[in-house]
C-alpha cells in the first residue's frame, strides 16, 4: 500500500476503533439534479473530460487554455470535502504511479494538521500547491505548502454534497503546463475523513492530457481497468446531443492498483474492502486509523 504506519503509545484499554468520519452525503438531499447543477456551474470552459472510475464517484475536469500558456480549470467531484487534488505526475516515480515527487494543487477542509488528530475543521479551508515527498506518501511528510511557488490563483467550492477546485496558472510550483502538447497528470479525492488520508482505489487516476486539443490520450502499454470519456461541448454529449459513450469519445484506460496491474505486491487482487480492512487493523488505541489517516496515496 502507499500509506505508512504512525504507531504511538497509549494507556487506553479501549479496543481499536475507526477514526472519525466527516459528515457524509445524504442521498435524499444530494440528488442527481443537484449534482448536474453543481458541475454545470463550470460551463464556459472550452474542454471537458470525465475522469470517473466505474466504481468511483463522478469526477469531471473542465478547462480552457488562455493566453501565455495559462490553464484555467475546474475539477468537480460528486462527494463531500475530505480533500481534492490534481497536478503533475512525477514521471520518474515508478512506485506510486507518478504520485511521489509530483507537484499538485490540493484543497483541504481545515488547518493545523496533526497525523494523530487530523485537520482542525474549525480552521478555514485552503487551497495551496504542494510537492509530494519523493519517497514517503503520508501527508505528514509533505504537509507544508510551497510558499515560494510562482503565482497561481486557486479556490475551492464545497457544499454538503459536492466539491470542486478551481485554478488558473501557467504552472504548478514552477513546472509549466505544456499547452502545445501533453502533460502527465494525477488527481485524487478523499470524502471519508479529515486526516488527508488514503483516497481508496477508485477515486484517483493518472492520465495524459492534450490541453489544446481537449482530449485525454492513451499511453501505450497502460492497464485496461477503466475508461475516461471526453466531450468537446462540456456537457457529456456529442454536438448532435447524443450522450458520449466509450465507443464515441476519445478514451484512456487508467491504472487502478498500486503496482499498475490490479494486484498487490503478493499477486492478490486489490479491493476497497481489503484496503479498509488492512488499514483498520494497523493501530490500537486513541481511535486513530493510522494507515488511512496518514496515507495520502494519490495513485
Amino acid at each position: 500500500q502507499d500509506g505508512d504506519y504512525y504507531p504511538g503509545c497509549t494507556n487506553s484499554t479501549d479496543p481499536p476503533s475507526a477514526y472519525p468520519l466527516i459528515d457524509q452525503a445524504d442521498e435524499a438531499t444530494c440528488t442527481d439534479s443537484l449534482w448536474e447543477a453543481f458541475h454545470a456551474s463550470g460551463e464556459g470552459y472550452d474542454h471537458f473530460v470525465d475522469l470517473t472510475h466505474p466504481m468511483g464517484d463522478e469526477t469531471y475536469l473542465m478547462w480552457s487554455v488562455l493566453d501565455n500558456g495559462v490553464v484555467k480549470a475546474r475539477l468537480a467531484h460528486n462527494n463531500v470535502f475530505g480533500f481534492l487534488s490534481t497536478g503533475f505526475a512525477n514521471e520518474l516515480d515508478t512506485v506510486h504511479n507518478g504520485m511521489n515527487g509530483g507537484h499538485v494543487v490540493l484543497a483541504i477542509p481545515g488547518g493545523n494538521y496533526s497525523p494523530a488528530t487530523g485537520l482542525d475543521l474549525n480552521e478555514p479551508a485552503s487551497v495551496d500547491t504542494y510537492t509530494i515527498h519523493e519517497t514517503e506518501s503520508a501527508f505528514r511528510h509533505w504537509q507544508d505548502h510551497i510558499d515560494t511557488a510562482e503565482s497561481i490563483s486557486a479556490s475551492v467550492e464545497s457544499t454538503e454534497c459536492f466539491t470542486a477546485i478551481l485554478f488558473e496558472s501557467d504552472n504548478i510550483n514552477g513546472q509549466k503546463f505544456n499547452v502545445e502538447g501533453t502533460d502527465e497528470m494525477i488527481w485524487a479525492a478523499n470524502s471519508a475523513d479529515h486526516f488527508v488520508g488514503y483516497h481508496g482505489p477508485f477515486n484517483r487516476a493518472r492520465f495524459t492530457i492534450d490541453w489544446s486539443n481537449g482530449v485525454i490520450v492513451q499511453p501505450e502499454g497502460e492497464n485496461e481497468d477503466a475508461e475516461v470519456v471526453t466531450a468537446e461541448n462540456g456537457d457529456g454529449e456529442t454536438d448532435e446531443g447524443e450522450p458520449v459513450s466509450s465507443e464515441e469519445g476519445d478514451e484512456v484506460e487508467v491504472v487502478t492498483a498500486e503496482n499498475g496491474d490490479g494486484e498487490n505486491g503478493e499477486g492478490e487482487p486489490i479491493t476497497a474492502e481489503a484496503e479498509a480492512d488492512s488499514a483498520a487493523s494497523v493501530f490500537a488505541g486513541a481511535g486513530i486509523g493510522v494507515a488511512l489517516a496518514s496515507g495520502f496515496g494519490l495513485v
